[in-house]
Parts: C-alpha cells; structure tokens; sequence
C-alpha cells in the first residue's frame, strides 16, 4: 500500500455513496458535488444530468447497457449521386484543353 492510499471504503460526506477506497473519495466529490454546472444529460434517464461526459460515459456503460445492446441504429440511405465523365476519363482530353 502506498502513503495515503487506504482499502478501507469511505462514504461521501455529501451524499449516500459509498466509494472502495479512500483515495477516490476527492474525484467523486469533485465530479459530482463540485462547482459548475451539469453539462451531461442522460439520453435515456430524464432526470439524470452529469458534470462531465466522463461520468455520463460511466454510468451509461453501467445502467443502460442493456439498452445500448438493444439498440439498433438504421443506416442512412446513401443516395447514388450521379457522376459526370471527365474530359481525361473520356479520351477527350486534347479537346478539354483547347476549350480552356
């Protein structure tokens, strides 16, 4: 174990969570009780807002991967565009170049 670093579980002094070890407590304070508005809301949970997209990232992967896994996203329909012949892909290139 280094200095500092205890196994012992803390619980946030702020709010009910409780964290496995110690040094994780000042992330968890900083990213969820910190200042700064919440910038990260949840797709799919409509009261849910994170500080950042890091804690969004992390609780999508655990609350909602399931419906992540469920979901299926429909490909854009690639419309064909039509493509113009060229002057050098049409063996006029002598007369493309007299015309400019």
């Amino acid at each position: 174990n280094s200095p500092g670093k205890s196994t012992k579980s803390v619980k946030c002094p702020y709010c009910e969570k409780v964290l496995k070890y110690r040094h994780n407590l000042k992330g968890h304070i900083q990213n969820q009780h910190g200042a700064g508005e919440p910038e990260a809301p949840c797709p799919i949970c409509p009261d849910k807002i994170f500080k950042n997209s890091a804690s969004l990232r992390d609780h999508m992967s655990r609350k909602h991967r399931a419906e992540k896994q469920a979901t299926f996203v429909q490909p854009r329909e690639i419309q064909p565009r039509e493509i113009q012949p060229t002057p050098e892909k049409t063996g006029n290139a002598a007369l493309a170049r007299t015309q400019n």
